[in-house]
């Protein structure tokens, strides 16, 4: 039996930035270098030369051997098999140093072949090579676990390039199974521990390339850049680089969450991955306020109306500070819609990856703000229009993330309506619905 049922640490969906032909060329091979592929070798015939003897294995199946303790077509017999390779080639030149590389290429100590492999390569110590001991010693190599804050210390605040590299993190690539536990420790760490601006970017020139996340850290990343980056405020520089590297790598949870990655049970599992994908909706929410106000300020030419689009701007963001807005959502007019354009096409990712409506049968310059506030829907129109309240589970209130709205069905039949007056009147009003109708209490 040929050895086609060998498992492999799949490296082949590498996305690569396009920066020229020979980078490009040379990240794949980097991306593979680490790896071991078997899959032309005759698993029975080594299973038999080491546990019965049955003949010689030849120069290339004994560099193999090492990497064959790990792979799924000699499970069935391990981990006797493991055993009797250690006791039989033990002594070999250079097998241990062979082992070393495929401990670190499949890296699994939570499993049986895994904690006799971690012992022995403990055991015989005296037969790496001085930066195999380094890398032993330096991150407990051998031990149950990796420790979180050694590997933050040496591969964040130190930047250890050498120990990058025999780690397997080349140019944004986990190419190794050490690697991939790797980014999940530190991912782990970030999300956990309070960490500064400065740490979270160094984090991420060390897990991306150009700003893009390749498959084999995709979870990790989540993991760390969402949960990191929601402990600074959402106007500061930091969050917003989060946000830019998520919204390029990752798709509008909104719109579509069932490609966000699953996430490992170290990092939390699917708790995890529903908590990031929150972040990112409360990340959408606040960027989409923002852009709404930023749009019908440049876009409406009445300056009577203009004058109070602060004090709105900040009256919703002020809810939002409290998580109380759940979920935003734009519908642009002609004239806003056309405005956008232009915005998302001078490249600023704040805006070019954020989806918005069109609102049909309105004047040309009129734009809506769609809200979900505690449990209600609120409509907030541009101008000096009524701001407009339903019970989001009514049947009558409209539905977010819809392409086209129609103007009459987001006037007609309110719960509530408030009239934006120039004294600032309706500040107070829409304070007391959203606190006896939303269920909203904010603190003062």
């Amino acid at each position: 039996m040929k050895w086609a049922s060998a498992s492999r640490f799949d490296l082949s969906p590498v996305v690569l930035p396009s920066i020229s032909a020979c980078e490009d060329k040379a990240r794949e091979l980097k991306a593979v270098e680490a790896s071991f592929n078997g899959s032309d070798l005759d698993s029975e015939k080594i299973m038999s030369a080491v546990m019965d003897n049955a003949s010689a294995l030849t120069a290339r199946e004994l560099r193999a051997l090492p990497y064959c303790l790990f792979e799924s077509a000699f499970q069935e017999i391990n981990p006797a098999f493991t055993e009797r390779v250690l006791e039989k080639f033990g002594t070999k030149s250079g097998f241990w140093r062979r082992l070393f590389r495929a401990w670190i290429f499949h890296y699994c100590p939570e499993t049986t072949t895994g904690k006799i492999v971690s012992d022995a390569l403990r055991s015989n110590r005296k037969n790496f090579l001085g930066s195999q001991v380094q890398l032993l010693d330096s991150i407990g190599l051998c031990d149950a676990t990796l420790p979180p804050q050694r590997l933050f210390e040496l591969l964040i605040e130190n930047k250890d390039d050498d120990l990058v590299y025999e780690i397997g993190l080349r140019d944004g690539v986990g190419t190794t199974q050490l690697a991939v536990a790797v980014s999940d420790t530190l991912a782990k760490y970030l999300s956990e521990r309070d960490v500064s601006e400065e740490q979270i970017s160094r984090y991420l020139e060390l897990m991306t390339l150009n700003k893009e996340v390749h498959q084999s850290l995709k979870a990790a990343v989540m993991v760390g850049v969402i949960k990191g980056g929601d402990k600074f405020s959402p106007d500061s520089k930091i969050s917003k680089t989060c946000r830019d590297l998520v919204e390029t790598n990752y798709p509008d949870p909104s719109v579509d969450k069932n490609r966000w990655p699953a996430v490992p049970e170290a990092l939390g599992g699917e708790k995890a991955r529903d908590a990031c994908i929150e972040i990112v909706r409360r990340w959408r929410v606040f960027q989409s306020i923002n852009l709404f106000f930023k749009v019908i300020g440049e876009t409406i030419t009445e300056p009577e109306v203009k004058h109070h689009f602060p004090r709105r701007k900040e009256f919703w963001l002020s809810y939002f500070k409290e998580n109380a807005v759940s979920e935003a959502w734009i519908l642009l007019g002609k004239k806003a819609t056309q405005h956008m354009k232009r915005l998302k096409s001078r490249g600023d990712s704040e805006i070019v990856n954020l989806n918005y409506a069109s609102l049909e049968g309105g004047t040309y310059e009129q734009s809506v703000l769609l809200l979900k506030v505690g449990s209600l829907t609120v409509v907030e129109w541009s101008h000096s229009g009524a701001c407009r309240i339903w019970q989001s589970n009514s049947n009558r209130a409209p539905k977010l993330y819809q392409n086209r709205y129609q103007r009459e069905v987001l006037m007609a039949d309110s719960e509530e309506r408030v009239v934006h007056d120039s004294r600032g009147n309706w500040q107070s009003k829409l304070h007391r619905i959203i606190r006896d109708k939303g269920g909203v209490r904010r603190r003062v």
